[in-house]
């Protein structure tokens, strides 16, 4: 298993062919703020290109 961190609070972990998008801000349960959601954008947009992630 690997992980690849976007940011503080946003981590993928891949396993094969399966990738988990992981939302780790404890503190603020989990609430998006702006810079959290351009996190999870830039690894949304790492996971789109990657022909290996089904």
């Amino acid at each position: 298993m690997s992980e690849r961190r976007y940011g503080e609070w946003v981590a993928v972990r891949r396993d094969g062919f399966v990738a988990e998008l992981v939302l780790d801000r404890p503190k603020a349960m989990n609430a998006v703020s702006s810079e959290m959601a351009r996190c999870i954008a830039a690894a949304c947009a790492a996971l789109s290109e990657d022909r290996d992630v089904r």
